[in-house]
């Protein structure tokens, strides 16, 4: 008798797919690589606590991030990388005199990006991919993967095992004091917008989104005494 109810949970288990599998899917499930193909650009704003933040992204792999508090003084942190050079004005720290990034500090923020989905036009080489396993994400069951791709730190994503919609990112930041942290962030109210399927709200932010924004090349430019 426990040997014909083992088989019995054994035949009505569901196969758990490849991470290759779940890559195909998830990407399907967003609107599909076709669609993907025909955006261009990419426009994300938010409010938060402590102000508003604009992230730009401009195919291939320009990107721009604003970040203005609205509490003290109205400062602006600018992190922006226009397909060579990446660069930063930071008015928090010492001079904002824009300067470039080090190779350090691209690689954190690069990684820190969730613009769009990262398992959108992976490299042919150099891309770890793994599944750990199963998790259960707000209530849903998601399959948990590491991704680590070149220029990039790991990033964990957890993805939903029946829509396969990205319920969760993380990756580990080391504090001011020293240290290693994760930073997880939730993606949810997923609306679409010209034929992609795209996340309205990151954690407890709701943004405003919009595909294929017209972005003229200068806003990711570095200023001229950087060039």
């Amino acid at each position: 008798m426990a040997l014909l109810l083992v088989l019995a949970l054994t035949a009505g288990a569901v196969p758990v797919p490849d991470a290759s599998t779940i890559v195909q899917r998830h990407i399907d499930a967003i609107g599909g690589a076709a669609r993907w193909r025909q955006v261009d650009s990419l426009l994300v704003r938010g409010k938060d606590t402590f102000g508003t933040f604009v992230w730009l992204w401009k195919s291939p792999n320009k990107v721009r991030t604003e970040e203005r508090d609205e509490v003290n003084g109205g400062k602006t942190l600018v992190m922006s990388f226009d397909g060579t050079t990446a660069w930063t004005t930071n008015p928090f720290k010492g001079t904002p005199d824009p300067r470039k990034l080090t190779e350090a500090e691209s690689r954190r923020w690069e990684t820190g990006l969730a613009i769009r989905s990262d398992l959108l036009d992976l490299p042919q080489k150099g891309v770890a991919l793994k599944l750990l396993g199963e998790e259960t994400v707000s209530g849903r069951r998601a399959y948990k993967v590491s991704l680590v791709q070149p220029g990039r730190d790991e990033v964990l994503l957890w993805i939903d095992a029946e829509t396969y919609l990205l319920l969760q990112r993380a990756r580990n930041v080391v504090a001011p004091w020293g240290a290693v942290q994760l930073v997880t962030t939730v993606l949810s109210d997923y609306r679409r917008v010209l034929g992609v399927l795209v996340p309205h709200r990151f954690g407890t932010t709701t943004c405003f989104v919009e595909v294929n924004p017209e972005l003229g090349d200068d806003a990711f430019r570095p200023p001229q005494s950087l060039r």
